[in-house]
């Protein structure tokens, strides 16, 4: 779906839109853009908390 509207994205661009007109990308395109903004926040924070639990588990970083 990305694609086809990044494709989609790139042709309207050489149209010439009157002023006072907009063009918004919506439906699912837009809930998967803020999904995958969302997840680029979710995903290292829980990463780090998993570093840490065992880390605080373990008291070392290298466990031998």
């Amino acid at each position: 779906m990305g694609g086809y509207v990044d494709d989609a994205k790139k042709r309207v661009a050489a149209v010439n839109i009157p002023s006072g007109y907009r063009l918004e990308w919506s439906g699912e395109y837009e809930y998967l853009v803020k999904t995958h903004e969302r997840l680029k926040m979710v995903v290292p924070l829980t990463a780090l908390i998993i570093f840490v639990l065992i880390f605080l588990n373990t008291k070392s970083i290298a466990k031998r």
